[in-house]
């Protein structure tokens, strides 16, 4: 039985992993992320951070806000947001800076 629940567990945990890595795929939601390790952020504060536009940043806000990696906060009449997973926010910056010190970066 242990090895089953093992195997569940792994099989559920790559598939949050898979979901996750094809929602990074994306560079603009990866811009939106970095701006968001800085603090929460309106739309607006995100569009001026990233240079994207007010629908793409929308729609991919929406797409990180459904795999649980940003949170939404509504004050008054506009939304804040605020990366939600500080693991994955970690892990992202510490493979950004591993990429920049060995020169393995895209120009």
């Amino acid at each position: 039985m242990e090895t089953r629940r093992v195997t569940r567990h792994t099989r559920a945990a790559d598939a949050r992993l898979v979901q996750v890595m094809n929602v990074l795929r994306v560079p603009a939601r990866l811009r939106l992320l970095f701006a968001l390790d800085e603090g929460e952020l309106s739309v607006t504060q995100l569009i001026r951070a990233t240079r994207l536009r007010q629908p793409s940043v929308s729609a991919n806000l929406r797409v990180l806000r459904d795999a649980k990696l940003v949170q939404r906060r509504r004050v008054a009449n506009f939304a804040l947001y605020r990366s939600s997973d500080s693991t994955v926010m970690r892990i992202l910056l510490d493979l950004k800076q591993h990429l920049a010190q060995t020169g393995n970066t895209k120009k």
